[in-house]
């Protein structure tokens, strides 16, 4: 196999070296810092500038047996949001929604996108019970992990051609690499 071909970026490659230490994960291979130059080119995001408005992860997925790796795009809820309003179609997303069970014990959120093309809106659910586990912090931080993970969950569903290939990163919320990974797993496996 070919070299990736980094003349197609404009990124010189002290850049691209910078960008490898900020937004790769240790040991990333060369076309995997192709695949997130590429992608965060086509986005519009500028890796220099904002170096965690998009970073680039490896998950291992399957079963013991037969494990194999995948790079994903991991963004904040804030890179979701400008990505979506630079399209000129979001005209809104709505106040999470959160919603408790029987007991008043906090069950998941809701969160509706609006888009001006669109003469219905997009909702998503996001259930607490998915990802309880992997939670490092209760209270409000758990309800700000619920709604940003519905936000991002209800863009890439009103966004698709522009969201589908990025992901959530919740990293500040996870309690380590292990739930992070898990996190992960549970979201490749929704999409």
């Amino acid at each position: 196999m070919d070299p990736p071909d980094f003349r197609v970026f404009s990124y010189s490659e002290a850049e691209r070296e910078r960008i490898r230490r900020t937004c790769m994960y240790a040991g990333a291979s060369d076309l995997d810092l192709w695949f997130l130059l590429y992608h965060a080119e086509r986005l519009k995001l500028d890796l220099l500038q904002r170096p965690a408005e998009l970073r680039a992860r490896k998950v291992t997925l399957g079963s013991e047996n037969e494990e194999k790796s995948r790079l994903i795009l991991a963004a904040p809820i804030e890179s979701f949001r400008r990505i979506a309003q630079r399209t000129g179609k979001l005209e809104r997303t709505s106040s999470p929604e959160f919603i408790h069970g029987e007991y008043g014990e906090l069950a998941g959120c809701r969160i509706t996108v609006y888009r001006s093309d669109w003469s219905h809106n997009r909702s998503t659910f996001v259930n607490l019970r998915d990802y309880d586990d992997a939670l490092r912090h209760g209270g409000d931080l758990k309800k700000r992990f619920l709604a940003d993970l519905a936000e991002a969950n209800a863009l890439k569903q009103a966004f698709p051609s522009e969201l589908s290939a990025i992901y959530y990163d919740a990293t500040d919320a996870i309690v380590d690499e292990a739930a992070s990974e898990a996190l992960y797993r549970h979201e490749l496996d929704c999409s």
